[in-house]
């Protein structure tokens, strides 16, 4: 089940426009500080770079994916995609259930149920 989306954020220029649910708030980031600029654009780096590792199974990996996304601003290319980690899904929980004994399905069945993935 898809979490509803509670924001969407945009640009125009140099304004930030917010949306929540009905409402629309515009922030003009012309109007900060050079301070405040320097240090949104720090923050910025650091989130873009972090996110980089993300869902990485070890320090080297997550050193190479985030080279890999330094590598790519250099480039010029914001998008670059780094792998995401493994997805649990509906389907994968119910196989590796309907796999288990039948001792271990009757402990986890009222779990299953709780959660709604069986009736």
């Amino acid at each position: 089940m898809a979490r509803e989306k509670k924001i969407s954020k945009s640009f125009e220029g140099e304004v930030l426009i917010i949306k929540a649910g009905d409402k629309e708030m515009r922030f003009d980031t012309a109007t900060l500080s050079d301070a405040i600029k320097d240090q949104a654009r720090r923050h910025g780096f650091s989130q873009k770079l972090g996110d980089a590792a993300a869902g990485c199974e070890s320090a080297a990996e997550a050193a190479e994916y985030i080279n890999k996304t330094w590598d790519a601003l250099v480039k010029g290319d914001w998008t670059t995609k780094t792998p995401a980690g493994e997805k649990v899904t509906k389907k994968s929980l119910l196989e590796k259930f309907s796999g288990l004994s039948a001792q271990e399905r009757a402990v986890f069945e009222p779990l299953m149920k709780k959660l709604g993935l069986i009736q």
